[in-house]
């Protein structure tokens, strides 16, 4: 159960899940705001509760996350966190400038405080930090590169001139950092289903993923390598009202202890908005 509690928290934090510049689409002109909450289970029994919130103001964001073990989760484990990313978006990917992280659970407490320009890593304080081990693929420089923090991860661009939510929305590959590792999610259209939430009701793209593992893991770990070779991971995604963003309404992750799945009880678009209420 405690791996199945950090499988949780990476959940909640890359959600993910887990591109080139299309310079013909317009900046994000439309203001957006959205208040999420989630279920978390494991195998059907409830382990979790997180929330969501973004606010996207012109071409900037702001996105803070939180969490905290329920049910089954809350016997095992106290685990609790929340995370604040702040930003840029572009019309093909947000451009992450901070990302802080502070949790506690397993009778440790986690901490990651992240600064960026151009969407590379320019300050870094991890606690506990990452141990040097020769099993482990280190991790470089060029790794720190070009990359996005697990919250902004999750902000998803809709890439189209009408601003529609497509297939397109799900051909894309995330290069994630958070602080100790560095890995991909690279996903790719599966299928569009409609939803209904308190708060939202219409369209949701899915999209498939896939966890590609670069540097800051250990290769031979059993859990590196089931997790590499999985396929049944997904996440749904739904528009944040005109904002020109969309983020996950429902996630899906098998893990070693069972299926692991995040989703939505309530999926507010509180500005900006012409969806359904």
């Amino acid at each position: 159960m405690q791996s199945s509690v950090k499988s949780t928290r990476a959940v909640l934090l890359y959600a993910v899940l887990v591109s080139s510049a299309i310079p013909s689409v317009p900046a994000f002109a439309a203001d957006g705001e959205v208040a999420a909450s989630y279920d978390i289970t494991l195998g059907g029994f409830a382990l979790a509760k997180g929330n969501l919130a973004v606010k996207v103001e012109k071409d900037a964001y702001t996105a803070r996350v939180g969490y905290r073990t329920a049910g089954v989760g809350k016997v095992m484990s106290g685990a609790r966190g929340e995370a604040k990313s702040t930003g840029t978006l572009r019309p093909d990917r947000p451009v992450p400038a901070s990302y802080l992280l502070e949790g506690s659970g397993d009778k440790k407490d986690h901490h990651v405080a992240m600064g960026l320009a151009a969407g590379s890593v320019r300050d870094l304080d991890v606690e506990p930090p990452l141990k040097d081990d020769d099993e482990r693929i280190p991790v470089t420089a060029a790794h720190r590169r070009d990359v996005l923090d697990p919250l902004s991860a999750i902000l998803i661009p809709i890439a189209r001139r009408d601003g529609a939510a497509g297939p397109e929305v799900c051909g894309r590959t995330l290069p994630i950092y958070d602080g100790w590792t560095r890995y991909d999610v690279r996903l790719s259209y599966k299928r569009t289903e409609t939803v209904t939430k308190p708060g939202y009701s219409g369209p949701a793209v899915v999209c498939a993923a896939r966890w590609i593992p670069v540097s800051g893991h250990k290769p031979d770990r059993a859990g590196t390598r089931f997790m590499a070779e999985n396929r049944n991971l997904e996440m749904a995604l739904a528009p944040v009202g005109d904002s020109g963003l969309m983020v996950p309404v429902r996630i899906a992750v098998e893990t070693m202890s069972g299926l692991l799945v995040v989703q939505a009880d309530r999926f507010q678009v509180i500005a900006g908005s012409h969806a359904a209420r």
